[in-house]
């Protein structure tokens, strides 16, 4: 015998966009930012952004990926790009900088819409520029604001 269904179930159907954001401005922070590899075993610079949650906005905690590749005529990175993305996360101009530097820092990604040659489209972060809200500190991962950091190390073994 089939169980009889509640009513009031609290949930509603969303229309499925397959993840697309709508075009727009969010402000966000680096939550990653690294030179790895992709799964194939090809360099990759990639970045996490995570949209901020304390920002009246949309699509709040989701994470946009961007990724940078080396060039296949040089094998040079684009340091342009980065360095564009580094600008807006706050670096001065002409300041060197590590990509781990970058980690916890904002920006607004300025989010754009494309079709592809098959006809789907797609979000792509159009370009990047200065965050407009109070800095935002991130929870970095490893990092505890609650931890004890002692500087007399005298006890230590070595």
């Amino acid at each position: 015998m089939p169980k009889e269904r509640k009513k009031d179930m609290g949930f509603k159907s969303i229309e499925n966009d397959s993840g697309l954001m709508k075009e727009g401005e969010y402000e966000v922070y680096v939550k990653e930012c690294m030179e790895t590899e992709t799964r194939n075993g090809k360099p990759v610079i990639a970045f996490d952004f995570v949209v901020r949650s304390d920002v009246d906005q949309a699509y709040k905690g989701k994470h946009v990926f961007k990724n940078f590749f080396q060039s296949n005529d040089t094998g040079e990175w684009p340091v342009e790009k980065i360095g564009k993305y580094a600008n807006a996360l706050g670096i001065e101009k002409d300041t060197e900088f590590e990509l781990d530097e970058l980690v916890g820092l904002n920006c607004i990604l300025v989010i754009k819409h494309y079709t592809t040659n098959s006809g789907e489209t797609k979000d792509c972060i159009f370009y990047a520029k200065r965050s407009k809200a109070d800095a935002y500190i991130a929870d970095i991962p490893g990092l505890s604001e609650s931890a004890d950091y002692d500087e007399d190390d005298g006890e230590l073994p070595f």
